[in-house]
Parts: C-alpha cells; sequence; structure tokens
C-alpha cells in the first residue's frame, strides 16, 4: 500500500468503519435473500450523505446527473462483492449463514470494523473499485452527453426531430379503441378478408423502410389466410442485398433469394427471410398456446385472432399503426401517411397535391373527403389487439426494451403534468424485443439521435409474445396493444444511448374479439337482468315477486330471446325486435289486467309448480290497484293444475288472509274471500289439510263456505275431516239449515256423532263470540272503538322488571289495564292528546319487543318528567293487545283494535322510542308518519314540528342526527309519498299481511278524515 492509499484510508476510516458496523447489525433483517448486495450497498457513499451528492433544485421536472445515481449504474455493487468472497472462500458455499455468524462472532464494533478492512483489504476492493470507477469515467469524459436531459437537447440542437404521441392523453386512453375506429364487423373472417381483398387501397403497392419490402394488402393477406407454398412471394429487398454483400466480400457466390419478405425494425444477427406457413400448422400452434391459457382458466385464442397477429408482424405493420396514429392527430406526418398508405393513390395525390409526407397538404381534396375513402382495417386492428389481450397473458413479466432512431422525447416526457406524471399515450401497437442490445443497435443505427424504452412488465401490464405465429421469429417480438400508457419512471445514459426506464398500463378498454362483438347481446342479458330486478321490486309484497320474474323469463325462453349467437343481435333489425318484445313482455307482467292471463298460461309450464306458493300469497295479498275479476278466475282454475299436498302448507296463510279480509271494508276483500275460502274447502275435502273449528270461526270462513258444502262435500267427508263440531256451531248460530239444506243437501245432526256435551261448549262459544261480533258490529256502526289501555301512574310507580304481555299483565295486575270506547272523531279532533299517548317503537326480537328494558325504563322517565307528567293513559302494544296464541274472542278483538289503531297515532301524543333500526321497519315509520300529521275537515296537513311528538334516541341512536334524519324524511310527506315509500321491499314488517291492509288504509286515509268531519 502506498502512502498515498494509506493517508485515504486514514481520512475515511471512521466513516468505513461505522457503515461497516451498520451493515453488520442490519445484515439479518434486511435483505437476508442477497445479503452481499446489501452489504455493498451500505459500503457505498449513498447520495444522502453528502451535500455535494444532492441534485440541483429543479422546478422542470427533467432528471440531473447526480454521483449517487451514475454509481448506481457502474456496477459498483457487483465489484465490491467478488472482493467479498475472493477474500473469504467460505462466503460461496453459504453467504447469508456467514455474515450471521460473522455478526454475532464479534464481541464489539471496533472489532467488526477491523475485520471488515482486513476482508476488503485482502479482496483488493479499492483497487478493484478504482478500475470500475476510473472506466466510467473515461466513458463519461468522451460520451455524448452525461444524462438524459443532455443528451436530449444535444440531439434538438442537431436538428432532431420529436416522437409524437397522441395528444389527447389519457381521453383516448379511457375512451377505448371502439371509440378511435369504431366497431368490427360480427362476421370476423369475412371483415378482416374484405379490408385487405376489397377496399380502394387493397390492390395498391407500398413499401416497408425496414426490410424495402414493396407488397400489397391483398397479397398479405394471401400469405397469412390463403397461404400456397409455390405462389412467389414479395421479396425483402434490404436483407437481401444485406447478405448479398456480406457473401460477394467472402467471396461467395451470389445466392437466389426466392419467397422473401420481412418486417423487422432491425437487420441483426440471425435475420432471414420468412416463408408462408400453413393453416393447419398454424393450428397445431394455436391448440399448443390454447392448451397454456386453459391451464390458466384464461379465453381460448381463435384462429382469427392467431391470423391477425401474424398478419401484424409482417409489412401491414405500417398501414394498421398509420391508422391508428392518423386518426384524430393533429400531426401532419402521421395524417399524411395515413392517407397516403391506406386510400386508394389518386385519392392521396388529389390531397397531399406533390407536397411531402412532412409537409402541409397542398391539394384541392379537404381532408374530410380524402378520409371518406379511408380503409380503417377495423375489424382487423380489433382481432390483433384481442390476440394481444389473451396471449399477455402468458407472457413472463420481465423487461423488454424498444429501440427509437432519428427521433428524441416530447416535452410531456420531461415535466411532470398536473398529476405529478410524465409519459404519454402510445396510440400504435408498440412493438418491443427482450434483446437490449438489439435495441440499443437500432437506436444508434443513424448515428445521431435515438433513445431506448426499458419497460418494466408487471402483473397485469404485460404485453403478448409473439415469436410462435410471427413472420420473423427471430424478432422475439413482445407487442403491447393500442392505446397503451407508457409512464417515465428515470432516464440514464448506457452506452452513449439515453435510456428510459418506462411503465406501461395497457388500456382499460382492451376487450377481446368476443367481447366486442357480443356488445349487443350482453346488454340483452344485462338488460335482462334489470327488468327481472324492477319486476321483483314493482311486485314486493303483492305476492307477484315469485311468479311474475318466472313468467316474465318463461316467456323470453319460448321466444329463444336469449339463445341467439352473439353477432345475431348486432343486426339492427334483430336487436329491434328483441328489444320491442322485452318490452311489452315487461308491461304485460307489470300491467294488473294483462298479468293473470300470462301467468295462468305458464302455470302449466314444467318446472313452474316450485313457485305456486308465491302464486298463493299472490292471491292473499293482491293489492286494490289489482284486476279482481281476474285474480279471481285465475283462482278457480288453479284448482284443476295444482296438487294438494303442494297447496297445504300454505293453509296457514290463506287463514290469516282471510282474517284480515274477513274485517276488510275493500270492495275486492269480498272478491279474494270467496277465492281463498274455496280453495281451503278443496284442501279439506282432499284431507290435505284438518283446521280446527277456532281457526275456521275466526276467519268467518263458514260464512263463505256453506254454500259450497254441496259441491265439495259428502256426510261421510264431513266426519273424516273432523268438522262434526263445525254443524253445532252452525246451528247454535241459527246457519244448520241454511248449510246443511241448501240445494237438497242434507245430513242428519245424529250422523254427524255431535255429543251433548260438545253442542253445549260449541253452543256458548258461539253465543260468546255472537255477542262480540255484535258490539264490534255497533261500534263500527258509531265510529268508535274499544282500547285497552295502561294507567301511567301505574307505570309511574313501578320498581319492578319487565312488564309482561298483555294476557299476564292483564292476570297478575288488573288495576293496570284501563279500557276506553273512544269516538274515532274525537281522536281525529285532538280531545285526547293531552291526557293520553300512544308509544311508537321497534321490537326488538320477534317474541319480545323490549329484551333489555332500556324502552320501558325510557318511557317510565318520561312520564316521571315534566314533559310527559300530564299523561293518564298510555298505549303500548306489548301491553295492550293480545299477544301469542289468542281465544277466539281475544283473536277477534285484537283483529278489531288493530284495524282501528293509526287513529291513535293520528290523535293522541307520540312518545317515538327512536333506535338505529327505526327508519327500516314498516310499522314505526308508518307510525312515525302520522305522528306529523294533524286530522282536518280538509283531510291531513303534515305537522313538521310535531307538536304531538316527543321522541327519544336509544341505544346506538344519536340524538341530533337519526332524529333529525326522521323529521326531514316523513314529516312533510303526503300520502301518496308515504305510500310509495312504505311500498319499498327494503321496508321490512314481519307480518307481510300488516303491510298490505295498511298500505290501503293510506291511499283512502284523508277520505276517511274528511268524512268523520262531514258529521260536524
Amino acid at each position: 500500500m502506498n502512502d498515498t492509499e494509506r493517508r485515504y484510508l486514514e481520512r475515511i476510516q471512521a466513516e468505513v468503519e461505522q457503515r461497516l458496523s451498520d451493515a453488520v447489525n442490519n445484515l439479518i433483517e434486511a435483505r437476508p435473500a442477497d445479503p452481499l448486495a446489501f452489504l455493498a450497498s451500505k459500503l457505498l457513499p449513498s447520495g444522502s450523505s453528502t451535500e455535494a451528492s444532492l441534485p440541483p433544485a429543479s422546478d422542470s421536472g427533467t432528471p440531473k446527473w447526480t454521483l449517487a445515481g451514475w454509481l448506481a449504474t457502474q456496477g459498483c455493487v457487483d465489484t465490491l462483492a467478488l472482493s467479498l468472497r475472493r477474500a473469504e472462500r467460505s462466503i460461496s458455499t453459504d453467504e447469508l449463514r456467514f455474515f450471521r455468524e460473522l455478526g454475532s462472532s464479534m464481541s464489539n464494533a471496533d472489532e467488526g470494523r477491523a475485520y471488515m478492512l482486513s476482508m476488503l483489504h485482502r479482496g483488493g476492493a479499492l483497487p478493484a473499485l478504482a478500475d470500475t470507477l476510473w472506466a466510467a469515467t473515461e466513458t463519461l469524459a468522451s460520451a455524448r452527453a452525461a444524462t438524459g436531459a443532455e443528451l436530449q437537447d444535444k440531439f434538438l440542437l442537431d436538428g432532431a426531430k420529436l416522437m409524437n404521441y397522441d395528444k389527447a392523453g389519457l381521453n383516448s386512453f379511457f375512451g377505448g379503441l371502439e371509440r378511435k375506429i369504431g366497431v368490427p364487423n360480427p362476421k370476423v373472417r369475412q371483415g378482416m378478408q374484405s379490408e385487405h381483398t376489397q377496399r380502394s387501397d387493397s390492390p395498391h403497392e407500398f413499401s416497408t423502410s425496414n426490410y424495402g419490402v414493396t407488397t400489397t394488402s391483398a397479397t398479405e393477406w394471401a400469405f397469412v389466410a390463403e397461404p400456397d407454398a409455390s405462389r412467389a412471394w414479395p421479396t425483402e429487398v434490404k436483407l437481401l442485398l444485406s447478405l448479398q454483400e456480406a457473401r460477394e466480400a467472402e467471396g461467395q457466390i451470389k445466392p437466389q433469394w426466392p419467397k422473401l419478405q420481412g418486417r423487422s425494425g432491425l437487420l441483426a444477427a440471425g435475420a432471414r427471410g420468412r416463408t408462408s406457413l400453413s393453416l393447419s400448422e398454424l393450428e397445431e400452434r394455436l391448440n399448443t398456446q390454447n392448451a397454456a391459457l386453459a391451464a390458466h382458466q384464461q379465453d381460448p385464442l381463435t384462429l382469427d385472432e392467431a391470423i391477425g397477429g401474424r398478419l401484424y408482424t409482417g409489412p401491414l405493420y405500417v398501414k394498421y399503426n398509420a391508422v391508428l396514429r392518423g386518426l384524430d392527430s393533429d400531426v401532419v406526418f402521421f395524417v399524411n401517411q395515413m392517407i397516403a398508405l391506406c386510400c386508394a393513390p389518386e385519392v392521396a395525390e388529389e390531397y397531399l397535391g406533390g407536397a411531402s409526407l412532412w409537409e402541409e397538404a397542398m391539394g384541392s381534396l379537404p381532408r374530410e373527403t380524402a378520409l371518406q375513402s379511408l380503409n380503417k382495417y377495423t375489424t382487423t386492428l380489433h382481432v390483433i389487439n384481442s390476440a394481444i389481450v389473451k396471449l399477455s397473458k402468458l407472457t413472463v413479466a420481465d423487461k423488454v426494451y424498444r429501440g427509437i432512431s432519428g427521433r428524441v422525447l416530447p416535452p410531456e416526457f420531461w415535466a411532470p403534468n398536473a398529476f405529478g406524471v410524465m409519459g404519454g399515450v402510445e396510440a400504435a401497437f408498440t412493438s418491443t424485443t427482450r434483446e437490449k442490445e438489439v435495441a440499443l443497435q437500432y437506436a444508434a443505427n443513424e448515428g445521431g439521435a435515438g433513445f431506448v424504452f426499458e419497460i418494466a412488465q408487471g402483473m397485469v401490464d404485460r404485453g403478448a409474445d409473439m415469436q410462435w405465429l410471427s413472420q420473423y421469429p427471430h424478432e422475439r417480438e413482445i407487442l403491447f396493444a393500442p392505446l397503451t400508457g407508457i409512464e417515465v419512471q428515470s432516464t440514464r445514459i448506457d452506452e452513449s444511448i439515453m435510456v428510459v426506464e418506462v411503465r406501461p398500463s395497457i388500456n382499460l378498454n382492451a376487450l377481446t374479439i368476443e367481447q366486442v362483438i357480443g356488445k349487443r347481446c350482453k346488454l340483452v342479458r344485462d338488460w335482462r337482468d334489470n327488468i327481472l330486478s324492477e319486476i321483483r321490486e314493482g311486485m314486493a309484497g303483492s305476492g307477484f315477486e315469485e311468479v311474475a320474474p318466472e313468467a316474465f323469463e318463461l316467456e323470453l325462453a319460448k321466444e329463444h330471446v336469449l339463445t341467439h349467437p352473439a353477432e345475431w343481435y348486432n343486426d339492427d333489425g334483430n336487436f329491434r325486435d328483441v328489444v320491442n318484445f322485452m318490452l311489452q313482455a315487461k308491461r304485460t307482467v307489470l300491467q294488473p289486467d294483462e298479468r293473470a292471463s300470462l301467468i295462468y298460461r305458464h302455470l302449466k309450464e314444467p318446472g313452474v309448480r316450485r313457485s305456486l306458493g308465491g302464486l298463493l300469497r299472490m292471491l292473499t295479498h293482491t293489492e286494490a290497484a289489482d284486476d279482481a275479476r281476474a285474480v279471481c278466475e285465475m283462482a278457480i282454475n288453479l284448482l284443476e293444475l295444482l296438487e294438494p299436498r303442494e297447496v297445504a302448507p300454505h293453509a296457514p296463510a290463506l287463514l290469516e288472509a282471510l282474517a284480515l279480509l274477513h274485517t276488510s271494508a275493500e270492495a275486492q276483500a269480498r272478491t279474494r274471500l270467496i277465492c281463498i275460502s274455496r280453495l281451503l274447502a278443496w284442501l279439506l275435502k282432499e284431507r290435505a289439510i284438518s283446521l280446527s273449528v277456532g281457526e275456521l270461526q275466526r276467519c268467518g270462513f263458514y260464512e263463505v263456505l256453506y254454500p259450497l258444502y254441496p259441491q265439495v262435500f259428502s256426510p261421510e267427508q264431513l266426519v273424516a275431516a273432523g268438522l262434526p263440531s263445525t254443524v253445532a256451531d252452525l246451528r247454535a248460530r241459527g246457519h244448520v239449515e241454511d248449510a246443511l239444506s241448501v240445494e237438497g243437501f242434507e245430513v242428519k245432526i245424529d250422523a254427524l256423532s255431535i255429543s251433548d256435551g260438545a253442542f253445549d261448549r260449541k253452543e256458548e262459544l258461539a253465543r260468546l263470540v255472537s255477542e262480540d261480533q255484535a258490539r264490534i258490529a255497533m261500534e263500527r256502526s258509531k265510529g268508535t272503538c274499544t282500547f285497552d289501555f295502561i294507567d301511567a301512574d301505574f307505570l309511574r310507580g313501578w320498581t319492578g322488571g319487565n312488564l309482561p304481555a298483555h294476557q299476564a299483565l292483564r292476570s297478575a295486575h288488573p288495576e293496570a289495564i284501563v279500557r276506553r270506547t273512544i269516538s274515532i272523531h274525537d281522536l281525529y279532533r285532538g280531545h285526547l292528546r293531552d291526557s293520553s299517548c300512544v308509544v311508537s317503537h321497534r321490537w326488538e326480537e320477534r317474541e319480545e319487543p323490549d329484551s333489555s328494558g332500556v324502552q320501558q325504563a325510557a318511557l317510565i322517565e318520561y312520564l316521571r318528567g315534566a314533559s310527559g307528567e300530564h299523561i293518564k293513559l298510555v298505549h303500548y302494544d306489548y301491553w295492550c293487545f293480545p299477544q301469542g296464541k289468542r281465544t277466539e274472542l281475544e283473536a277477534q278483538d285484537f283483529m278489531w283494535q288493530l284495524s282501528n289503531v293509526n287513529a291513535l297515532f293520528l290523535g293522541l301524543s307520540v312518545f317515538i322510542l327512536l333506535d338505529s333500526a327505526y327508519q327500516s321497519r314498516f310499522w314505526t315509520l308508518f307510525e312515525a308518519w302520522l305522528a306529523f300529521q294533524e286530522a282536518g275537515p280538509q283531510g291531513l296537513q303534515a305537522d313538521a314540528l310535531g307538536r304531538r311528538v316527543y321522541i327519544r334516541c336509544i341505544h346506538s341512536a344519536t340524538v341530533g342526527f337519526e332524529d333529525k334524519k326522521l323529521r326531514d324524511t316523513i314529516s312533510r310527506m303526503t300520502p301518496q309519498q308515504v305510500h310509495e315509500l312504505l311500498s319499498r321491499p327494503d321496508i321490512a314488517v314481519t307480518n307481510q299481511a300488516d303491510k298490505v291492509m295498511q298500505l290501503a288504509k293510506i291511499s283512502k286515509i284523508e277520505e276517511v278524515v274528511r268524512e268523520a268531519f262531514s258529521g260536524e
């Protein structure tokens, strides 16, 4: 070691030792897979170690030369790693293990630093680094430029031309290929053939600048799609001359080169002319690719796509790219080149008028007129794009390169845009190679301006390997689709050539040919799904929600609307017919007067039986707006289609609907009641169900059924069905003769084995039921209703746990129940609002509304406070309505109170217990809307202030948010608006029949209120 080296080591010893210590300490945790490279990077001074290595401040975004950046590209890390391996042979065995053991064996940092210095010295690290850096320094001194920016400036001063990228930028990127060139011919092969053989440019020659091939579009189509090995194809002049000159220089005889043609970006080593490839051989290669695609669960490539890809790898690439770059471009050269290549020669001549491709056109033909005869190769370009999309799934994501000669980058590649991004969008296909040296050689081909794109492919953003179908497989071409985004990451100088490191972004709208051609087909299928959703939403709660969508789909299936090939829908007439048919089918399903016959027609179709439950719900819950006659007719006709065992599980729903209809004032209730009774009678006759007398009486079944006895029952069947006591009930009510003698149907009482005891019990029950019915009838005529309330003072004094349901509360604390007969008119006029309140709340569980006790505690707190001290009576449904299994009298009383409960929310003070789910439930929203209404002679008027309303937020509801949202949502709604809101399927209700009944009342509520006030 000489004195200079020793002094240098002494000067930097402290820093080197510190860096070595840091490297050893961090080695185990950082980069364990490559410890030598990591250690070397720690040994080198980083770009942030000294102020001198920082790049100068710049607002231009242009990359500047820095020492750190320069060192990173000179192989210094590899030099250090080699020196360390030379010093310690055992490193090569297991690098990670060596440095772990080294780090744990040193007793302190000083010892570690000393050992590292020894290793570097023994391995000759400093001389090796000096050799590496000096060679790089000499290259730097002789290079044309040190940075990409410097080289760019030099080329511009020398007169180099700028690269041109799509000026529309991201607009073109997001617009996709279809917006740029239009839609392809659905008959793909026919469309491609026509574009190459039957257009104005098809028979006219053009020449390529790389191999000097002179050919025509028609010839190229024949070479790929209709190959003939015996035919002489156009010759690659440049390749022929290059090889000829080389052989003549070696004294060889000039060879013959028939049937040559090519499309290489460079006459590289190994370049050779193409030969034709039979379609059978192309298909064999295609099958190999498709097997690989199938292994990755990707769509297969078609023969049309293979033909398109092979066409691109020949001379036609110049035409394809000319179209993609020239359309919508304001660059003179691109437009002129496109018209010159892809229009008839006479059109191009009249347009250019003698101007070169670099000059503004001087001809008499306007550009718009010239473009009318342009051959855009639309189908072919879509097919090639599709091939790239599919094949890219098989490409290994390594780096690829593209050499550009005679050009420099435009400004947008040097200065970040408003989003901090540098780069552009390549309108045309982008050809690249895996061979870096080939790209560097091509970039320097003209000895002047040029650069290389180093493209880092990724998991998604990959090109397609075209080698297997290429006319020139030696090129090892990786091809990117049109409208690929090119984003600059950095630049560097490599062998006096600027290398631009970029990241590609494949176009988001890059579709396969099947996707492009199938757009209309997909549109029809997606529209089908949307219509089905619309039908389900429109039918929610009506009972049609299952059978109506199925009827719609059966209509489509009958006409084979969705079974045609994708290209069939691209015919305008076919597409129009499909659209019109689907619209008509939708209207039929949604129109009540047509829906019944449509559904009935499809009931006979195989596989429909599974939806009969939905059909029965349709009968029980048909809205008032539906056609009653059609529904009735359908119900009667069902008898000849259904199996009793299929209907029997729905008997409880039928009975529940009968109970509601029995007390309903709707005009159509009688029609539906007859329909459902007929179905129940049929089930009883077929012994598919057995019903208790209580169940039958509760729903008024025999008031409708007894005229049907002669058609459906015999005496023996009545006994077998377990209905003898029914006759006793009818006898007690004075209906025995009517029931058993109508139309000659006679049965003796003793034949039904009715015991005296059973008769007496039924007689007493009938008497009680009759009396209660008489009371209800009288209240209905007088406009009153008897409600059960809870004494507010009882609640104020209550200190126990949760109060039980109505029946248990009445038994344990009869003093708590207060029964009042109230005039509905008095409720509307507000006579009771100051003394009575009704509670609106959500049931937290199906069988118990207040399992946590929070609701009860909040109500008692309200009653004890100043806001509720005036309240004397409280209506809370769980305490005031009979719950669970009810007796016949309780059920009758419950239905009468329930049918009038809305009047309480219109006339009393309303205490709302608001939780986060309150506004998703039918009953609570309905009650809240009533609470914000004031009844009067003109009907209902919104009370946005809610002067009868007291809201208490419970559980997770937020004061100032949920309560405000409730007021804003519901307080100003008209009856029509709230009907629309509550009809939505997302507004849930436990008993769908409740929703049907209350929605019907909303439609008539203003009429009822006005009628109540009209008697004043």
